[in-house]
């Protein structure tokens, strides 16, 4: 019996050794261009002779970049090392928007392992035009000294602007600043502006979404970019002392103690503590902000390495007194709790790997019990909203994996909660770096 035993486990190591993985990239872009495919309304399948040519299997599109996948392995389909597939691309499950219509199917040759297919749909793609653009940025403040840009068009790398009659600047010193990138391919883009400040991130100027241009296959350019630069908010006339206040009754507070983090400290979450001297949990700390500093600032509140989970707080500070109190307020507004004191609070060990990052990073965590709903993941940007939801809808119990790709979004701070049986059970800070 052990015998037969050891066999069957070498089996199923072999089995899963040799496991057959067939992922299939459809690059929808050109048919999005020629008007053929609506991405918000439409989808893709691949019906084939590995699944009954039904349209059992469709492709999705989460990082919203034109290219559609799916990965199907052999537990889901007939999948044999050698064997050729038959399949073709639909829009909209109709074989009326199959691809070459009257024509022939796609043929692979499954290999041992992971295969995997990249296809345009119908074959057909996008013919590449690269013209220069021009940025024009207007500082109506007349206050920056070193403007840069970047956007998607090239991975979001740096380039110069200028305000000095060169590098096709007309006027120098009109503080109107201007950048010609000599070629840009066609497609979507989207960019913003920088002021290097001499400091790790720099002084982003755009206010809201990324700006937004676009060049068709004739080189055409539409959307936009030239931007007006907000101007910075209003300074301190005195110096003022703020009395930041928390009340940690409900959710307590952590042993590593209770911070703020804010614009006014490049949002470290362990560098100003809040302190609780009469032990009645309720945290506070006295800020100095001198005469002459912005008097518009936005902060959160932060629980030893737990962030609150809701919009940034917003404080424009009253200059016509040198104190202000603010009103005591709950941490992540929390005003009531239930009582949850008997049962334990399991460790997560929400992660993400690599950080800081550059457009893709790894997010782990630790499912150690049977959950009965299915377990998500929300990222939200420094400002509190939220940019992404990832839906884990087949969990394992132990480690498990989910990928975020970041290219549509700026450089910056962005937090990620753990969301199990709809209750937030884990937060977690990542830096995207371009």
């Amino acid at each position: 019996m052990k015998k037969i035993g050891l066999f069957l486990l070498f089996l199923g190591v072999v089995s899963s050794i040799f496991a057959v993985t067939v992922t299939f990239n459809c690059n929808m872009n050109c048919q999005i261009e020629l008007g053929n495919f609506i991405a918000a309304t439409n989808i893709v399948d691949v019906p084939g002779s590995f699944n009954g040519w039904s349209g059992i299997n469709v492709l999705s599109d989460d990082d919203e970049d034109g290219i559609y996948t799916i990965t199907i392995d052999d537990s889901t389909s007939s999948f044999e090392v050698g064997e050729t597939i038959e399949f073709k691309f639909r829009i909209n499950q109709d074989w009326n928007n199959a691809e070459f219509p009257g024509g022939s199917n796609r043929t692979y040759t499954i290999l041992e392992g992971e295969n995997i297919l990249d296809y345009w749909y119908n074959d057909e793609e996008p013919q590449t035009i690269e013209v220069p653009v021009t940025f024009t940025l207007y500082d109506e403040s007349e206050t920056y000294q070193d403007i840069n840009i970047k956007g998607t068009f090239d991975e979001w790398e740096l380039h110069q602007t200028y305000d000095d009659g060169t590098n096709g600047d007309e006027v120098a010193g009109d503080h109107i600043w201007t950048c010609v990138i000599d070629t840009i391919s066609n497609g979507n883009w989207e960019w913003g502006a920088l002021e290097d400040d001499g400091s790790e991130w720099g002084i982003w100027l755009v206010d809201g979404e990324n700006i937004q241009f676009q060049i068709d296959s004739d080189g055409d350019i539409s959307g936009q970019t030239h931007y007006d630069i907000p101007l910075p908010a209003d300074n301190l006339t005195q110096d003022v002392t703020v009395t930041f206040q928390v009340d940690m009754s409900i959710i307590g507070a952590d042993t590593l103690g209770v911070f703020i983090a804010a614009s006014f400290n490049d949002w470290s979450e362990n560098e100003v503590e809040l302190s609780d001297l009469d032990e009645d949990q309720i945290y506070t700390v006295d800020i100095i902000f001198l005469e002459g500093e912005t008097s518009s600032i936005e902060y959160k509140f932060v629980n030893g390495e737990d962030w609150e989970f809701i919009e940034n707080r917003n404080l424009l500070i009253d200059d016509t007194n040198s104190t202000m109190i603010l009103e005591v307020v709950y941490f992540d507004n929390q005003s009531s709790s239930a009582d949850n004191s008997e049962l334990p609070t399991p460790n997560y060990q929400l992660n993400n790997y690599p950080n800081p990052f550059n457009v893709e990073t790894t997010i782990s965590f630790d499912i150690s019990r049977e959950i009965t709903k299915n377990a998500k993941i929300e990222i939200y940007n420094i400002k509190g909203q939220l940019v992404k939801q990832l839906a884990i809808c087949n969990y394992e119990l132990g480690i498990n994996l989910v990928n975020w790709n970041a290219k549509n979004q700026a450089s910056g701070i962005y937090f990620y909660k753990l969301t199990i049986d709809d209750n937030s059970v884990a937060t977690q800070k990542m830096i995207l770096l371009k």
